[in-house]
């Protein structure tokens, strides 16, 4: 657990902010303070959510096409010299479903395979107007 001390940008006081572990993270921030976090979280409550990411199925590529290419992005990682593999963390997911993500020309999918029935779903993300339910285009977190 690592927790650090900050100055809250809004009332300038200084409190706790838990990087990692185990722990409440309701009021957690890194930017304010849990009373001025609560009172910004209880103000959003009344701002409408416009956007929202929607999980459908894959319809410009195929699962086998999905499979060989992530199959040769895996043996291209494997024979690097050097390098460094992250794989997107799940917590909480079924044990029996397994997941594969893979950037292709700019969209990132995930398959998703029962691993008891070897059902495959190929997912891309979009985001959606919450307001018309119209597809704006591909979701991107920004981060």
């Amino acid at each position: 657990m690592k927790k650090v001390f900050k100055r809250c940008v809004h009332c300038k006081s200084v409190y706790t902010y838990q990087m990692s572990g185990h722990g409440d993270y309701t009021y957690n921030n890194d930017t304010y303070c849990s009373d001025c976090y609560k009172v910004i979280l209880e103000a959003l409550k009344s701002v409408d959510v416009k956007f929202e990411k929607v999980k459908l199925p894959a319809t410009n590529i195929s699962v086998q096409d999905f499979e060989v290419k992530y199959k040769e992005h895996d043996d291209e990682i494997k024979g690097a010299l050097y390098g460094l593999v992250c794989r997107r963390l799940r917590y909480g997911t079924p044990e029996n479903f397994t997941y594969k993500d893979l950037m292709i020309d700019g969209v990132e999918y995930t398959l998703i395979t029962n691993v008891n029935t070897n059902e495959k779903l190929l997912e891309v993300e979009y985001e959606q107007d919450c307001s018309t339910k119209k597809l704006i285009g591909l979701w991107n977190e920004y981060r």
